[in-house]
Order: structure tokens, then sequence, then C-alpha cells
């Protein structure tokens, strides 16, 4: 794999991560995830297919966790140094499995692309947020909070499937542009999957019109912002202070 598409593979990554709360944008996967299929289609062996996993989860995953870097800005002098290896290290490592995920269903080789990389992505997520102890942060199905009432299909699928239902939408541009001059049967299951975003998008409507919440007995939640300097909050001697103000 060359090195400019390498790098158009981490700036697709990173600009997939524009999807994520707060920003929104959920339709950007449909164009990064067509540049995704199209690299790891065209890769010419299982390396090569986990460079562009690697390649592209890097950047999103970058993109994603690019707030961990601001702890350093607190005293940048003695630690701004360190912030690209923190945030650089941690997304690498976020990124090797999608690097397994891709690698994985270009390997398999059994169903069409976009069919079998949102699988194992889904997969590699759920293993993401599972093993050693777990890291879910910027699950690709987060992209659910731009979509509206969709973000209900949560209830009966949680992140995972969420992630799964995502990144199969995103795939779908792909899969017709693909599918075009082939039999009907393909086409046809193509629909269905594009047909299943509006409902989902009815039924959660429905969903949250159906939902009432009793005044007198629902649960009170009270939030409480410390605003505690970073320079502060580790003094021991300003804990009883700190506390007293929380109460």
């Amino acid at each position: 794999m060359s090195g400019s598409r390498a790098i158009l593979l981490i700036v697709a990554g990173a600009v997939s991560a524009l999807s994520l709360p707060p920003i929104g944008l959920w339709f950007v996967w449909a164009v990064t995830v067509w540049f995704l299929l199209g690299c790891s289609a065209q890769a010419r062996s299982i390396i090569q297919a986990g460079l562009v996993g690697l390649c592209f989860g890097f950047g999103y995953f970058a993109a994603a966790f690019h707030w961990i870097g601001f702890a350093f800005l607190v005293d940048a002098d003695a630690y701004l140094w360190m912030m690209p290896f923190a945030v650089g290290g941690l997304s690498l490592f976020m990124a090797l499995y999608w690097a397994i995920a891709v690698a994985l269903a270009w390997r398999v080789n059994v169903l069409p692309g976009f069919v079998t990389v949102p699988a194992t992505l889904a997969i590699a997520e759920w293993l993401r947020g599972h093993l050693f102890t777990g890291f879910p942060w910027a699950a690709p199905g987060l992209a659910g909070d731009g979509m509206g009432p969709v973000l209900q299909l949560a209830s009966i699928v949680g992140m995972p499937g969420l992630t799964l239902l995502v990144l199969i939408w995103a795939a779908l541009p792909f899969a017709l542009w693909q599918s075009r001059g082939s039999n009907r049967m393909a086409l046809s299951v193509v629909a269905a999957w594009l047909l299943l975003l509006p409902l989902s998008f009815l039924w959660g409507g429905h969903r949250l019109s159906q939902t009432s919440v009793d005044a007198n007995t629902r649960p009170v939640v009270r939030l409480v912002q410390p605003n505690v300097s970073q320079d502060e909050k580790w003094r021991s001697d300003n804990a009883a202070a700190m506390f007293s103000g929380l109460l």
C-alpha cells in the first residue's frame, strides 16, 4: 500500500469521527466507508488488508480521542511532549482491533465486503469494549445520536448492534454501486436494508411518543460541577474545602 493511500485512509478515518456527539454528522460514514471498502477490496494480501484497517482506525481514534490530550495542557512546559505519545499510542492500540477485523473480512471472502467488513468491525468493537477490562469509547454506533429516533434501536440491539447497523447502512451506497448489473436478489437485499433506515426512524419516533413520565414519580438527578482547576484538585490540603463546597 502506497504512502499516499495510507494518509488518505487516516484522513478518512478522522473524518468519520465527525459522526460522534456533539457534532453528529452521521452521514459522513457513507463516504468514508466507501473508501475503506474500496481499499480493502484492492488489498493483495491479508497484511495489506490489515494495514487498511489499521490506518483507517488510527485516524478515527486519533480524532475521537483528541480530548485526552487536553490533560497535557495543564502544565504544557512539562508535559506537552507526552501528548502525541499518549493520544497516538492509545489510538494505535485501538486501531489494532480494526486491523484484525478488516484482515479477517478479507480472508473469509465468502460474502461481499460490504457485508463482512461491517460485521467483523462490529465484533471487533464488542471485543474492544470487553477485553482487558474494556475501552468502549467512541463506538461507531454513537453516530445514532445524530440520527434522531433511530437511536431508539439501542433499546433492542444495544450499542454493538447499533454499530453494526450504522456500518451496514453506511456501506449500502458502495453495495449499490458494486451490485449494478448483477442479479435482482442482491439488489433486493440492498434495497431492504435501505428501507430499514426510514422504518427505524418511524418506529423510534413512535416509541418516543408513547413514553410518558409522571412528574411526581420520576427520579430526581442532580449533577454537581466542582469547577476545581487541575493544579488545585490534587492538593490534599484542599480536600476538606472541596468536599464542603460540593456538599
